[in-house]
C-alpha cells in the first residue's frame, strides 16, 4: 500500500523539481485506552481528546482494541469542534487512521475527521487515531487546539462513505501534486478565487500514474460545483495547476463514488 502521509502532502510545483518522498507516521502517546469491550452486551464506549494538537504527522491515540474476540460488526463515530476563536496564525488540522484486522489481514485507510462521520466495518482488532496535519501544506505547521471524539458501538450502523479533502493554496502560475488516496474512485472540486472563479480553464487537475505519465486531465469548466469525475485505477499522483494571474484556494474532495 502507498504512504498516503507526510510532512507535506502537497509539494509547490518548480521547474525542474522532482516531488519530495513522502514520510513516515510517527506514533506519540496522548490518549491511548484499551479494554475487554466485548464484555458488555450492546456496548458503546468513546474516547475524546481536548488540547493542543502534537507536532505534524504525529498521532494522537483514542480507540485501540487488541481484540473483540470473535469477529464482530461494529460501528465508529467522530466527532470534533474546533476553537475557531482561537485558531488565527495556527495551520494544523487533523485526518483520521483507521486500522482493522480480519481474516488475518490488517487493513489501514485514511480519511477527514468529519463531525458526525461513521464507519461500519467487521474486525477482530482495531485502532482509530487522529494524525496532525497542516492546514494549508504551503505555510509552517503550526498547532491549534480541538477537540475529538472515536466513539464505538456494536452491530451494523448507518455507514457514511470516507472522504478526503487537500487543500491547495495556489499562487498565480503556480501547482501542487498530491499522492492519491487508495479508496480513491471519484474526485469533486471545490474553491475560491478574489477575483473570480476557480472554475475555469485557469484550473487544469490532471491524474499521473506512477511512472509520471499523464492518464486524465480536465480544466474547471469540466469540474463545476458538484460535478464528480472518475479517478483513473492507475491513478497515483494528482496535479492541480493555476495559470491565471491571481492566487486561487482549491480542495480536492476524494470519495467512494458511493
Amino acid at each position: 500500500m502507498r504512504s498516503k502521509l507526510g510532512a507535506s502532502e502537497l509539494e509547490l510545483l518548480s521547474e525542474g523539481a522532482s516531488p519530495k518522498p513522502t514520510a513516515l507516521v510517527r506514533s506519540v502517546s496522548e490518549v491511548a485506552r484499551t479494554g475487554w469491550w466485548n464484555t458488555q452486551e450492546g456496548w458503546k464506549v468513546g474516547q475524546t481528546f481536548n488540547g493542543l494538537l502534537p507536532p505534524e504527522s504525529q498521532e494522537i491515540n483514542l480507540l485501540g482494541i487488541d481484540s473483540f474476540g470473535p469477529p464482530q460488526h461494529v460501528t465508529i463515530a467522530l466527532a470534533r469542534t474546533d476553537d475557531l476563536a482561537a485558531a488565527a496564525g495556527t495551520n494544523a488540522d487533523v485526518i483520521a487512521r483507521v486500522q482493522y484486522g480480519i481474516g488475518g489481514m490488517t487493513v489501514q485507510f485514511f480519511g477527514d475527521w468529519c463531525n458526525g462521520m461513521t464507519l461500519s466495518i467487521p474486525c477482530v482488532t482495531l485502532r482509530v487515531s487522529a494524525v496532525a496535519v497542516r492546514g494549508d501544506p504551503f505555510a509552517p505547521y503550526v498547532a491549534r487546539r480541538v477537540t475529538l471524539t472515536a466513539g464505538l458501538g456494536r452491530g451494523e450502523g448507518v455507514a457514511l462513505a470516507p472522504t478526503r479533502t487537500l487543500l491547495v493554496t495556489l499562487p498565480a502560475a503556480a501547482g501542487g501534486l498530491a499522492p492519491v488516496p487508495d479508496f480513491a474512485r471519484t474526485l469533486e472540486l471545490s474553491g475560491f478565487e478574489a477575483a473570480g472563479s476557480v472554475f475555469d480553464a485557469n484550473t487544469v487537475v490532471s491524474f499521473s500514474d506512477a511512472a509520471g505519465n499523464v492518464i486524465a486531465e480536465y480544466d474547471g469548466t469540466q469540474l463545476a460545483p458538484g460535478v464528480r469525475v472518475s479517478v483513473p485505477g492507475q491513478a497515483a499522483v494528482v496535479t492541480v495547476i493555476n495559470t491565471s494571474a491571481n492566487t486561487r484556494v482549491v480542495n480536492l474532495i476524494f470519495g467512494l463514488g458511493l
